[in-house]
């Protein structure tokens, strides 16, 4: 049987299989073999670490397929592209994903820049850089953004240097940008020790949502105690409004707390809305169901 290079950081990238999800792909191995061959860059594992840990330890035989990359950071941004585009993921998990992958992007483009720099103060390496760079493999294209930072850009504070916008990362993950900037919010939180690992454990494995650990945590900076009865009050309290109304509610929230744009309202969906109507109101100690009948002209 074939022996394939492991490289940590590439393996590292991706989530391991654990208890139950490992015993059953191990189960499914036995019984199809590796019906998926293991994807390798220069002999190194780029994809399928766990089915070939398992193939290895049953004598499972498998197939390789060999990919051409640039360097070990294009590899890394493959890695990350493959593991965002599958289902079963978590969508914070994903949303922490695609940050890593346009980081990396990011540092691969400066580079670039550098490079292109030193360049063009040296003239006479230019055409050989150039032929360098047409005869690279086409196979993985790390689709780099050099376009300029728009005003909702999640950039690095340091150097404002663009990573994925709000709007481009909602429409990879599927969601509304009111939850990619929750998304946001709680990963700040967390780069700053202010979310438990537990829950950061259950958000990526979906046993909790993006908006009630965004809530929990607004509550606890505020001071805010939990009322269920009274947010159950407020849920039934929106059914009847429709998207404008539920809007020109949450921007009364918004608009003291600072935290979610008017462009991430306005392309909110309609349970996000909701959702986010319920809480602000909560976190702001907002009488909702006053404001609501008021709107509704009761």
């Amino acid at each position: 049987m074939r022996e394939l290079k492991i490289n940590p950081e590439f393996e590292n990238l991706i989530d391991p299989l654990e208890g139950e999800e490992r015993n059953e792909l191990m189960l499914d191995l036995k019984a199809h073999g590796c019906i998926y061959p293991i994807v390798t860059w220069n002999d190194t594992i780029v994809d399928g670490h766990n089915r070939y840990r398992i193939c290895t330890e049953n004598g499972i035989l498998f197939q390789t397929i060999s990919m051409q990359f640039e360097d070990a950071e294009d590899a890394k941004i493959w890695i990350l592209t493959q593991q965002i585009a599958r289902r079963n993921l978590d969508e914070f998990r994903k949303y922490e994903l695609i940050q890593e992958r346009d980081k990396l992007k990011k540092l691969k483009m400066k580079a670039k820049e550098k490079q292109l720099s030193g360049l063009n103060r040296n003239p006479s390496d230019k055409m050989a850089a150039n032929q360098n760079t047409t005869e690279s493999s086409a196979v993985v294209v790390s689709n780099l953004d050099t376009t300029r930072p728009k005003s909702d850009d999640i950039s690095d504070e340091k150097d404002n240097v663009p990573l994925s916008t709000r709007k481009e990362i909602a429409k990879e993950l599927g969601v509304g940008m009111g939850t990619v900037a929750r998304m946001h919010y709680i990963k700040k939180k967390a780069d700053e020790d202010s979310v438990a690992d537990e829950v950061l454990k259950q958000l990526r494995t979906g046993k909790v949502s993006v908006n009630k650990v965004y809530s929990d945590i607004k509550k606890k900076e505020m001071g805010v105690q939990e009322d269920e009865g009274k947010n159950d009050a407020s849920a039934k309290s929106t059914k009847s409004l429709d998207g404008n109304a539920l809007r020109s509610a949450l921007r009364k929230a918004v608009e003291a707390l600072k935290d979610v744009s008017w462009a991430d309202i306005t392309n909110m969906k309609p349970e996000e809305l909701r959702q986010s109507v319920v809480n602000e109101m909560q976190i702001l100690n907002v009488r909702t169901n006053d404001i609501l009948k008021g709107m509704r002209g009761d």
